[in-house]
């Protein structure tokens, strides 16, 4: 929700339209507030992230419903093929990590294991991406 907050803001500031995300920040602001009063004592810091991440998906909805009546038809069809793209590929990154973070020895130290674990993740993510012909890839890589 948040990284489609930023994509969906960037639309807005495309079509010369800052109030729109102005605007529905500020809804969302008077909407985690309260939520945040209301959650934080039965869930703790965890009542703050849960209002917090519900307020990210409405501002999302919210945006992104906003963006389709303005533009006109959006094709969906792509932006989930991305999506899935990107979550197989961050799969394949999160089981590397994970296995990479519990086989390493505790004797590693912290730049050791940081430098291991993030480099290990970058790497198994863009053969992931590469394997499964991801789009953005080739974007990133400038080979569109």
């Amino acid at each position: 929700a948040f990284g489609c907050q930023h994509v969906f803001i960037r639309c807005f500031y495309a079509l010369k339209d800052s109030r729109t995300p102005m605007r529905t920040a500020v809804s969302m602001i008077l909407l985690n507030v309260p939520l945040n009063l209301l959650l934080v004592w039965p869930l703790a810091e965890g009542g703050l992230a849960l209002a917090t991440s519900f307020c990210a998906v409405v501002q999302s909805c919210w945006l992104g419903r906003t963006l389709v009546l303005r533009v006109g038809h959006i094709d969906w069809a792509d932006v989930w093929k991305s999506v899935a793209g990107t979550a197989a590929a961050t799969l394949v990154m999160t089981v590397v990590v994970v296995r990479l973070d519990a086989a390493l020895p505790g004797t590693v130290g912290d730049a050791v294991r940081l430098g291991s674990l993030v480099g290990s993740g970058f790497v198994s993510f863009a053969l992931a991406a590469r394997l499964l012909r991801h789009e953005s890839l080739r974007a990133i890589l400038g080979r569109d």
